[in-house]
């Protein structure tokens, strides 16, 4: 049909929508991330029961259906669903432990591209587990998926997770004052970080991702560097 109809953006899009590589697990050197599914469910469950991880992960998020097969059909939609329709990537990351933790993309605008990072790891992991996983995302995001920009949101007392979120290239650009409002809290106060996943950032991370995903994962950042979006001059 794209051949007889080459010029029908419709169908383009749904083409792109259906492509493999959204289904792609992503795969480093010590962690995976695979599309979030049925298989979850036990991980899902737990760490909605754990309520520091989602004071860490997303305060926000609603609470799970209470029956095992509504959870089960909610995974299995979210696995299925395509980016435009349902505007996020939701990944488990899987070390040799197994399941320890999970990535979102959320809010994506593939028009301006750009979408809002949330990461969450569970129990005591190395070190490098959440920044490789991270940067898995990153290169997907700006390779296959085309996403320039990405934000991410940090409660005032979650400062680990905001000089984490520094460390991986994001800079500090401002508090959204009184921008939730918490019925025992009343309104509280959000930190907002950015990055731009262009070629300045993929040069300046050079060393670090060569670390976390190997000199062939470089490589790969090389040869599409004059593919990515360029830093606009001050």
């Amino acid at each position: 049909m794209i051949q007889a109809r080459p010029d029908d953006r419709a169908l383009l899009q749904l083409a792109r929508d259906h492509e493999p590589l959204w289904w792609q697990p992503l795969t480093g050197r010590r962690v995976q991330l695979a599309r979030r599914g049925p298989s979850d469910l036990q991980f899902i469950r737990s760490c909605w029961a754990d309520a520091d991880f989602m004071a860490r992960f997303n305060r926000t998020a609603p609470p799970l259906p209470a029956h095992e097969a509504e959870t089960l059909e909610l995974l299995r939609r979210e696995q299925a669903s395509i980016v435009s329709e349902s505007k996020a990537l939701h990944w488990s990351i899987s070390s040799k432990s197994g399941t320890i933790g999970l990535l979102s993309v959320v809010n994506l605008n593939l028009a301006h591209r750009r979408g809002e990072l949330l990461i969450g790891l569970r129990g005591d992991h190395g070190v490098w587990d959440g920044a490789e996983a991270a940067h898995l995302a990153f290169g997907f995001l700006a390779r296959k998926a085309g996403v320039e920009r990405l934000t991410a949101y940090f409660y005032p007392d979650n400062q680990i997770a905001l000089r984490s979120a520094l460390k991986l290239g994001f800079q500090h650009e401002g508090v959204l004052r009184g921008y939730l409002r918490a019925k025992e809290a009343g309104r509280q106060d959000l930190h907002v970080a950015g990055l731009l996943l262009d070629s300045t950032f993929f040069q300046q991370s050079a060393k670090v991702r060569c670390r976390l995903l190997g000199p062939d994962q470089h490589a790969n950042d090389e040869s599409v560097a004059g593919r990515l979006p360029q830093p606009r001059p001050a």
